[in-house]
């Protein structure tokens, strides 16, 4: 296990150790697609052509993985920078340094993504095809800006730097290591086929500038070093601003669309900034953080049981409105002493504690927002006697 400095320490080595030959193989490929276009393509529309030759791929792979749709739906929030970069929220305070070159690398990535949707005006799948001759999984995108996939550039910018943060020492662990990120972004990215928002081409190119815009965006941090006061505990004030703003949008982002990922998202931020706070603050006490991550747990969690009680009582009355705010209380102090107790207890390991709690409570507010159920004996007993088969059905 790695400590705060060590982790950092790393990555700043494992960043230094970059080299801008690694985009050979990328430029090389980008060349080939600019030049089959450029030199080889049949008609004088190089959009109707692009679109043409994987118009079958594109129905394939959309019949294929909109067959899980609700994976597929989760799976493509992660392009999304505010989903991916919350659910890294916590190397804010463990690995600024991965933090620093996100950063760099997003931001070049949006001025790329952006002139090159421009540039290239591709149609969507929505805007081309018949809606009801493909799935559709979410908001329909019918717009010019197919090419390139943004999505797709925003998650390999994402598993491009943390598979150089994270890169191991021996040689056969580097090339597991690489095909393991490489498999887990392609999936991702090619999720957007399955919500039928990209063609296959505009993924594998989105893929690739993804790719190089975070090798150079490493490099350009290697030599600048322009974010270098994330590290400091001065502006942590600014990071728990963005931190309770971010979580308000998720709370709205559940609230709209209800997926999985979002919780994880939320508890992610959730964790994070009780860790920047712990840290910013280190003379609170004990008792003060038990009270307010045992209020967060409150309004994060248990407002599916508190719609329940309201639902089920006479609110405008005295004694409806004294049995809720006695609720309230009463669930704010016993949680706040089991939390104490546990952090008190366990110290530091406590906190992971804390994250697997957070992450818990996650799971099962989204099966109750979802599907309505209590998570009670009774279910969990249903849960551990249910083949994995159909287990796993609830979240495809």
């Amino acid at each position: 296990m790695f400590s705060k400095s060590k982790l950092d320490s790393k990555m700043t080595v494992n960043f230094m150790n970059v080299k801008l030959w690694y985009l050979t193989p990328s430029l090389f490929l980008l060349l080939l697609f600019f030049f089959y276009f450029l030199f080889f393509r049949e008609g004088d529309n190089y959009i109707e052509e692009y679109i043409y030759i994987q118009k079958d791929l594109f129905f394939y792979l959309n019949n294929k993985l909109s067959e899980y749709r609700n994976l597929q739906f989760n799976l493509t929030q992660l392009g999304d920078v505010l989903i991916s970069f919350s659910l890294l929220s916590i190397f804010i305070v463990y690995a600024p340094k991965l933090w620093e070159a996100l950063l760099t690398s997003a931001i070049l990535s949006l001025i790329v993504s952006a002139t090159l949707k421009k540039i290239f005006s591709v149609p969507r799948p929505a805007a081309v095809f018949d809606n009801d001759s493909f799935i559709i999984i979410g908001r329909t995108l019918s717009g010019s800006t197919s090419l390139p996939s943004g999505h797709s550039i925003a998650t390999f910018v994402v598993i491009t730097t943390l598979l150089f943060a994270f890169m191991p020492k021996k040689k056969i662990n580097k090339i597991f290591w690489f095909f393991f990120m490489l498999i887990i972004g392609l999936v991702v990215a090619f999720s957007r086929v399955g919500v039928g928002a990209h063609y296959p081409l505009d993924v594998i190119i989105g893929s690739i500038i993804g790719y190089i815009v975070a090798v150079i965006g490493i490099k350009i941090n290697n030599k600048i070093k322009w974010l270098n006061w994330i590290k400091n505990k001065k502006y942590y004030p600014v990071f728990i601003l963005l931190l309770v703003i971010c979580i308000w949008i998720m709370i709205t982002k559940i609230v709209s669309t209800n997926l999985l990922i979002f919780y994880f998202s939320l508890s992610a931020l959730t964790v994070t900034l009780y860790l920047i706070i712990s840290s910013y603050v280190k003379k609170i006490k004990l008792s003060y953080y038990a009270l307010i991550i045992s209020f967060v747990n409150l309004i994060l969690y248990q407002f599916p049981f508190y719609k329940f009680v309201c639902n089920n009582i006479e609110i405008a009355s005295a004694n409806g409105i004294f049995l809720l705010v006695s609720l309230i209380v009463a669930s704010i102090l016993l949680n706040a002493l089991v939390f104490y107790i546990g952090l008190y207890l366990l110290r530091s390991f406590g906190k992971w504690i804390l994250v697997l709690f957070f992450n818990i409570n996650a799971i099962a507010v989204y099966f109750i927002n979802t599907y309505g159920v209590l998570i009670d004996k009774t279910m969990i007993g249903n849960i551990l006697n249910t083949n994995m088969k159909s287990r796993v059905a609830f979240y495809l």
